[in-house]
């Protein structure tokens, strides 16, 4: 089972799109919102340093072409976060 996060803002017009990433397979989902204040969903999102020492974890993206500087990549990934573009 693969799980995807997505945090979104829910417009006025109660209208919601969800673009997955291509590695996403297709086929049946459940899809579960939970609303509340922002601050809680932050922090029901935030990983434990347990879930990031995780060994599942480790390699994730070896199989990437795409990414040939991983600090590079991870830098950018970095400052997209911060200026909120992902």
């Amino acid at each position: 089972m693969k799980t995807v996060t997505v945090q979104a803002d829910i417009p006025a017009n109660r209208e919601l799109r969800v673009i997955l990433p291509d590695d996403v397979p297709t086929g049946p989902c459940t899809v579960r919102l939970e609303i509340g204040e922002p601050e809680a969903r932050l922090d029901s999102v935030k990983p434990t340093l347990g879930e990031l020492l995780d060994p599942r974890f480790f390699g994730i993206w070896a199989d990437r072409d795409d990414i040939t500087d991983s600090l590079a990549f991870a830098r950018e990934l970095r400052a997209k976060v911060e200026r909120r573009e992902l």
